[in-house]
């Protein structure tokens, strides 16, 4: 079982000049027969977090827990996401092993990799980047991690896009992601909701996804491309799953947990700074 702490917010933000929608800006990567696509993401400002104590201030819910606030203003540079969270396709690309899936609990190249601690996410992404800056694919000074807290949040409101949604994309979770009430208690395979603004899938629901960030508080002081605590014993895990409910799906709601963990409701999806 996660232990994610599931926080119940509704991100509110307001961007200058913000549009509809946008089509994406999509590289994609190869690595041994397999396919990913990143998607770019304009950098800009936005108010993080939740709070429940005052409908007159910034990201009110009443459903917000204290630790998704205070709500900060923060800034982030440009940068690139998954379009999909990594895939079990992708993994064996990458690893050459899929001992850890069943048909029980979902086998499929187009579904989530599971069952991935944060520790095994950070040996793929250094495999990842060895064999793409040794293919020439990957600039030198370029390289793929997890992403930070406050990239994951951008990216799932739609960035500079972002149409204030509770969930990445819609109001509707059914309409952009898999959850309890209409998973079947099944993972499903990626991309078959509708993406959000960016044309970014499954950020809400399938598998919650590994942040490199520790577990921290927040600060109320405006930050720029914030990277969380510098220690810890937890990590963040953001999206909620296909066995949770609605709030854990939310763009704000925060989890919990140690590096080593592993569960079959756990993925990541890769950044490219």
């Amino acid at each position: 079982m996660i232990r994610p702490t599931l926080t119940i917010a509704i991100g509110i933000f307001a961007l200058s000049g913000c549009q509809n929608s946008t089509t994406p800006k999509i590289s994609t990567y190869k690595i041994n027969g397999s396919k990913f696509n990143m998607v770019f993401v304009d950098g800009g400002s936005f108010k993080m977090g939740a709070q429940a104590n005052d409908p007159n201030k910034d990201n009110f819910d009443t459903l917000a827990y204290d630790y998704e606030g205070p709500v900060h203003k923060v800034s982030l540079g440009d940068y690139s996401i998954g379009e999909t969270e990594v895939t079990q396709g992708l993994w064996k690309a990458v690893m050459k092993d899929s001992s850890q899936w069943s048909t029980e609990n979902g086998l499929s190249d187009n579904m989530p990799a599971y069952f991935i601690s944060f520790n095994e996410a950070l040996q793929f992404i250094s495999i990842l980047n060895d064999s793409l800056h040794a293919t020439n694919q990957l600039p030198a000074d370029k390289k793929f991690s997890l992403p930070t807290e406050a990239q994951w949040e951008f990216a799932a409101r739609g960035g500079i896009f972002g149409n204030n949604y509770k969930h990445s994309g819609s109001d509707v979770l059914d309409e952009v992601g898999w959850y309890e009430e209409n998973s079947d208690n099944k993972l499903h395979n990626v991309a078959l909701k509708k993406p959000n603004e960016l044309g970014i899938y499954d950020l809400s629901g399938n598998v919650w996804e590994w942040c490199n960030d520790f577990k921290g508080d927040y600060s109320d002081c405006k930050q720029k491309d914030p990277t969380g605590p510098d220690s810890g014993s937890l990590h963040v895990l953001r999206g909620g799953g296909y066995r949770y409910n609605v709030h854990g799906s939310r763009n704000t709601c925060r989890g919990y947990n140690v590096a080593n963990y592993k569960d079959r409701n756990l993925g990541f999806r890769l950044v490219m700074k």
